[in-house]
């Protein structure tokens, strides 16, 4: 079966849905299908990849003519709602099947918009509110292209049944074991996201400065994605205990997350957060401001769901001094998370869905 993903790669943009994709390409080729993952807006084509790996311009007729030259039995699509009612349209036309594969709330959102940074004055106040029309104008009229879409993926259960799709199956992120090598002199705890509004890493840097008496510093990775967090890369601004560490790759960050006691997770419901995954196969709690996956961490009991800040405090505070929690917390996040999340599992799976598609 010859399978054709489409998506920014992770090489270019460091973010969950490209990991996902990355670890669906090289599960998907080495069962022994032909891969072709066309990197949207990319800089160059990629020879390190197990599968092969074409630079593509964001556009429908650009795509189009790559679809036309490599002939996939299906198109696995990771774009979010970028032109889809287009992109469907033709892809329809060329008879080929489609699996959308939802990565956000958003996908499954009608009048969907990205929050924006309101700043003061009336014609920032204008820009403001034009902008977000714009989004929910353009994301509602591509909400029709999921009426010619074949197949859908959900992360999540809270996301299936949601959209005019008739097969949907719930097919979980995959994560992949991490090794240590990163070094830090004190007990740290760590916070890993992109600097943005909804991931709220405000909420991070006022926790540290809650404990910055604990002998426990708390450090930050990801890349600064919003100007009003700019200020996060000067550490005269930051409580003592508090360290931004700057972007990393995924391996970099997954080797901090290894020495750390715990995660602390402050970002909205989006998708299901790779970074949560990662932790658990770590044996790491997480400790999450707002959003708990399908009640995993409470159910599973392998970390805490805040709720507010005084929450966020108090779990903290309660994982910091107990070790012996933190022990049983690791013991369970391991053996949880190593068959939820495991790759090969879920590459079956998702392959199963793709014959199930192509098949009806």
């Amino acid at each position: 079966m010859r399978v054709v993903i489409i998506n920014q790669h992770i090489a270019d943009a460091i973010g969950g849905s490209e990991l996902q994709c990355d670890l669906i390409a090289k599960g998907l080729q080495k069962r022994g299908h032909e891969v072709v993952y066309f990197a949207v807006e990319s800089r160059a084509a990629l020879s390190n990849e197990p599968y092969m790996v074409v630079p593509c311009k964001r556009s429908v007729v650009a795509i189009a003519k790559l679809i036309s030259k490599y002939q996939p039995d299906v198109v696995y699509w990771r774009f979010n709602r970028n032109m889809l009612l287009r992109i469907m349209l033709v892809l329809r036309l060329m008879r080929k099947s489609v699996v959308f594969g939802l990565s956000h709330v958003f996908d499954v959102t009608k009048w969907a918009y990205k929050p924006l940074v309101r700043q003061n004055g009336i014609l920032y106040k204008i820009h403001h509110v034009l902008r977000i029309g714009r989004q929910r104008l353009i994301n509602r009229i591509n909400y029709f292209g999921y009426y010619l879409v074949d197949g859908a993926v959900a992360q999540v259960v809270d996301q299936l049944n949601k959209l005019p799709v008739k097969h949907q199956k719930l097919i979980r992120s995959s994560g992949v074991s991490s090794k240590g090598g990163f070094e830090w002199a004190r007990p740290y705890i760590v916070w890993i996201a992109n600097l943005k509004p909804a991931k709220h890493p405000e909420s991070f840097v006022a926790l540290a400065d809650k404990f910055r008496d604990s002998g426990v510093d708390f450090l930050m990775v990801g890349g600064v994605r919003s100007s009003a967090f700019k200020y996060i890369e000067d550490q005269s601004t930051l409580p003592p205990n508090c360290f931004y560490l700057g972007p990393r790759s995924v391996n970099e960050a997954a080797a901090i997350l290894h020495g750390a006691l715990f995660l602390v997770h402050t970002c909205e419901p989006e998708g299901f957060p790779n970074v949560m995954i990662q932790a658990w196969l770590c044996g790491k709690p997480v400790v999450s401001l707002y959003y708990d996956p399908d009640m995993i961490i409470e159910t599973q009991k392998i970390g805490f769901l805040a709720k507010d800040m005084a929450g966020l405090v108090r779990c903290t505070e309660q994982l910091i001094q107990n070790k012996v929690l933190r022990a049983l917390i690791n013991e369970r996040a391991t053996k949880f998370a190593r068959k939820e999340f495991d790759l090969e599992h879920n590459v079956k799976e998702l392959e199963n869905f793709f014959m199930e598609v192509l098949s009806a």
